[in-house]
């Protein structure tokens, strides 16, 4: 089964963190991005929707 891709984006570690925690808990599989660069680079790589 495919699982659904969510890209995190905050600043705030802790924010992340318990996002990720909540989201790969549920299902989805996760990835981190500190800023909207690094967001976008990880959009414009990753090869499917996000």
């Amino acid at each position: 089964m495919f699982r659904q891709y969510v890209l995190v984006v905050d600043n705030d570690k802790i924010t992340t963190k318990l996002m990720r925690r909540y989201l790969e808990g549920n299902g989805f599989e996760t990835d981190e991005a500190g800023d909207a660069s690094k967001a976008q680079e990880i959009y414009v790589t990753f090869g499917q929707p996000i």
